[in-house]
């Protein structure tokens, strides 16, 4: 399967239609049924579904075993983007040997920062870069505070005149952590978010009517002052990468 072709709805899956293909069972998933099973826990915008399909296309295969099998081989006939007719097979595996090719690619690093930060200067330049690829960290929020104050204090501290915030592939977490950064950011009372809504009924296509309005102080709600050490004169750039679902 590939990405750029993107899912379409007639997506079919078939097993052991033909002896040499050496598929071991038979089923058939009909597109409209698979692409339900997919979303149903996959955040989404009343009837807007980019963000469930950007996921799916990253993370196809995820979806595939998850919800119809590890260990089962699918021969899947589908329709390109151009109206091709196109198969292919997606062999089926254990857990276990997913597992192991995981640890054989990404291989466990002991001092491995489970914050998910990582800081450097470049000297010639004045310039630091701070790496964030996720807001929900695995270690405790009061490390990954103390974590951030300390790069700012070295930015401070080391006539930095310009930072780099590297955001590609961070998959967002918890808006607080968000909050603490933008303290460090800005150097006068802000508002990180004027307000929440949730969905009330999605078969609206009207935004306020598809939505009310529902307080979450976590979500970061309000005015927030400024840290002590928080940037002045300095330039900042903004790197992030997103992804565009092909329709």
């Amino acid at each position: 399967y590939r990405k750029s072709e993107a899912l379409p709805k007639t997506m079919k899956f078939f097993k052991k239609q033909k002896p040499k293909e050496n598929v071991s069972r038979k089923e058939v998933l009909r597109g409209a049924h698979m692409l339900y099973k997919f979303r149903s826990n996959l955040g989404r915008d009343g009837n807007n579904y980019q963000y469930s399909y950007a996921a799916i296309n990253k993370n196809f295969r995820f979806y595939l075993h998850t919800y119809f099998g590890f260990t089962k081989d699918f021969l899947i006939t589908y329709r390109t983007k151009d109206n091709r007719e196109a198969t292919c097979i997606v062999k089926g595996r254990s857990l276990e040997s997913i597992q192991k090719e995981k640890l054989d690619r990404y291989p466990i690093v002991e001092n491995k920062a489970m914050s998910g930060l990582k800081f450097n200067i470049i000297d010639s330049i004045q310039t630091a870069i701070l790496s964030i690829k996720t807001f929900s960290p695995n270690t405790t929020n009061k490390q990954f505070k103390n974590e951030i104050s300390n790069y700012f204090e070295v930015i401070e501290n080391n006539n930095v005149l310009n930072l780099t915030l590297d955001l590609r592939d961070n998959g967002g977490g918890n808006p607080n952590l968000v909050k603490f950064i933008l303290q460090h950011l800005f150097n006068k009372p802000f508002e990180q978010a004027k307000e929440c809504r949730i969905v009330k009924n999605r078969h609206k296509d009207i935004f306020s009517e598809r939505t009310k309005n529902k307080w979450y102080p976590w979500y970061g709600i309000g005015t927030f002052k400024p840290k002590k050490n928080n940037l002045k004169e300095i330039y900042m750039f903004l790197l992030m990468k997103v992804h565009f679902p092909l329709e």
